[in-house]
């Protein structure tokens, strides 16, 4: 392999990566939507930015393990409709993209972000104990309670701390030196 493919394919995986996280926190902001279009072609692009110099290998494995761990987990808050079908498809295209170990490391981040979002949403909003209440309540039921048409429910565009989360976490990893890319991994295979 052309020792220059792998830092390539590490250099268009940053690229996507940045890209789907800009358009996605400004979809998300100016209109309520995460897109597929933007999503659909990030996930399979970060699959085969794994695939084609690694095939069917333990690295690949990652990315796959990154999709279906921060798509899956986010489709479980889908399922409270706690978040919307965009940012599970987000949280996935970033998996496959960016692998398991940066999921791991970012849903944390991702969690406190929104929690605070949420509760600065709920403090302006003048909601705080409304909020805190359906939330409560949501978790001991394992339901969300439907509004009909006297409330609007209290939203936050969670696309942006799914966003800002992930890009904390790609600092932190950089500057640390465990930022795995196609390049890092192409180099730590013995020759």
């Amino acid at each position: 392999m052309d020792p220059r493919f792998p830092e390539l394919f590490a250099l268009l995986q940053q690229i996507i990566f940045f890209a789907l996280l800009v358009v996605c926190a400004y979809t998300d902001v100016a209109r309520d939507k995460v897109y597929n279009w933007a999503t659909l072609p990030a996930l399979v692009g970060g699959l085969a930015l794994w695939f084609i110099p690694f095939g069917l290998s333990g690295r690949f494995y990652q990315a796959l393990g990154g999709m279906f761990l921060g798509g899956g987990i986010f489709a479980l808050f889908f399922l409270f409709r706690a978040v919307g079908g965009g940012d599970v498809k987000l949280m996935a295209a970033i998996g496959a993209l960016m692998g398991l170990e940066f999921v791991l490391n970012s849903l944390l981040v991702i969690a406190v972000i929104g929690a605070v979002m949420a509760l600065v949403v709920l403090v302006v909003r003048r909601s705080l104990r409304r909020g805190l209440k359906s939330s409560a309540k949501m978790l001991v039921t394992l339901r969300r309670k439907k509004t009909g048409g006297e409330e609007r429910p209290l939203t936050i565009p969670y696309g942006v701390a799914i966003t800002t989360g992930s890009v904390i976490t790609w600092a932190f990893l950089m500057f640390s030196g465990h930022l795995a890319t196609v390049a890092t991994m192409a180099r730590a295979i013995p020759r």
